[in-house]
């Protein structure tokens, strides 16, 4: 299993190093992968892992469950459809450990096969409402403000950690709008890693890696479909300069989900209040 594990990683890296700014749009344009049953988006490397899947077999769906779990709701993967793996964590007792004690449980890491709704006999019927541009815009806004980040303008996209403060060039200064955001939302990655919030502390390299995926995640979920060559350049740099890819890549979507779940959570709690 854990070669499963390292080839399964060693193809994601590879399909991320090989890969234009394309990919970025690709993958992003999509949404989150959830699962069907529960509803629930994947988290972590599994996005990345589903995302590649999705782009590599064409599959328009962005819903995925295990054979079983299709089943269980009544809908039946095609003869012949190849699963996509996915990694799963669950807790482990190590031999002759006591469960009591926190320092003898450790983290066992296994595999997982899912199917895309696309690799049904008959999907399941979603209606999807299109989002438009000005949607998009303003959910974006109102998400920004909800994290009552501290943003001024400036001439280069930064976040400075002593002052708690993001510095952003205006949104006329950048190629498009989603460009714009996809950098803001980069740099709201690096403001939740402060002492005061997720207080992650990494390596520079690791930190622009959470910071990328972070972003993408971000993107995803609020339908900003970004591609460029740069970009995509920006995330094979920082991922050559760490010593584990494979390791390095799972530790940054891991770091990257949290990331772009504590940002998400603002609007959650905003839209609890207005309801």
């Amino acid at each position: 299993m854990n070669q499963l594990i390292e080839r399964t990683l060693e193809d994601l890296v590879e399909r991320i190093e090989k890969g234009t700014g394309d990919w970025i749009r690709d993958w992003v344009s999509g949404g989150v992968p959830r699962n069907y049953t529960t509803s629930r988006q994947y988290h972590g490397v599994n996005i990345l892992l589903l995302w590649a899947a999705k782009e590599r077999s064409g599959y328009p769906s962005n819903e995925w469950a295990t054979y079983k779990q299709w089943a269980a709701s009544g809908l039946q993967v095609k003869a012949g459809e190849k699963s996509s793996t996915i990694f799963i964590s669950k807790d482990a007792l190590k031999k002759g450990g006591d469960r009591d004690n926190p320092d003898d449980h450790y983290r066992l890491l296994r595999c997982a096969f899912v199917f895309n709704a696309a690799q049904l006999l008959v999907p399941p019927d979603r209606v999807t409402e299109a989002v438009t541009s000005v949607q998009r815009d303003e959910a974006c806004e109102r998400l920004i403000t909800a994290t009552g980040a501290a943003i001024a303008e400036g001439e280069q996209p930064l976040y400075r950690p002593a002052a708690d403060t993001i510095l952003c060039p205006p949104p006329e200064k950048f190629v498009s709008v989603e460009a714009y955001y996809a950098t803001l939302f980069h740099e709201l990655v690096h403001w939740t890693g402060h002492k005061t919030r997720l207080a992650r502390i990494e390596t520079y390299a690791d930190e622009e890696l959470v910071a990328e995926f972070g972003a993408a995640f971000a993107c995803a979920e609020l339908h900003v479909t970004y591609s460029s060559d740069n970009f995509a350049a920006y995330l094979r740099g920082w991922l050559s300069k760490t010593k584990d890819r494979g390791a390095a890549l799972m530790k940054a979507a891991s770091l990257a989900s949290k990331a772009h779940e504590y940002i998400m959570s603002h609007q959650q709690k905003e839209d609890a209040i207005a309801a």
